[in-house]
């Protein structure tokens, strides 16, 4: 579509539109209507714990990574779309009253801004924060500094669907 206004679309209009057309092309006139089906799922931000590692981490010194979760392309592949949010959740002390950190990276790398929590508690306190920009094949890491303990690593999202449109011919 040159010289309209088709660039400043969002991408999933604009994959809308080319579907449309090729169908309309393909098939002229001989489909009554459209319906709307699932194409793909997008994740969104929930309590809803999907993946869970329940094991204790223990850590004493530099930061230092000590569990990690890939979102597996498997499972996954065909039913996210591109832009994963997710909802990290963990319970975090330290072990002698120290100032302590968690860190959450993604495939190795700091967030920008960077993810982290830190605390003194030498009882559990609950940490959550929302992130998007994830994708199929990434890694979500757990970083940990000081003399420090995490419970409960959770990855919490729910699904919401993407929709297509689907001729039907009767």
């Amino acid at each position: 579509m040159p010289g309209s206004d088709y660039d400043r679309l969002p991408s999933d209009l604009q994959e809308l539109i080319d579907e449309l057309e090729s169908i309309l092309d393909t098939h002229d006139t001989d489909f009554q209507y459209f319906k709307q089906m699932p194409k793909y799922w997008n994740t969104i931000y929930s309590d809803e714990v999907m993946l869970r590692h329940d094991g204790v981490f223990s850590h004493t010194g530099a930061f230092g990574k000590e569990d990690e979760f890939t979102i597996d392309p498997t499972s996954y592949k065909d039913a996210l779309g591109d832009d994963i949010q997710l909802r990290i959740k963990l319970n975090m002390r330290s072990t002698n009253g120290d100032a302590v950190f968690v860190r959450i990276r993604k495939n190795g790398d700091d967030f920008n801004p960077v993810c982290e929590w830190s605390t003194t508690s030498q009882t559990f306190v609950s940490k959550t924060k929302d992130l998007d920009g994830w994708a199929v094949d990434d890694t979500i890491e757990l970083w940990m500094y000081g003399p420090s303990e995490v419970v409960y690593f959770d990855l919490c999202f729910d699904w919401t669907p993407k929709y297509y449109l689907q001729p039907v011919w009767e």
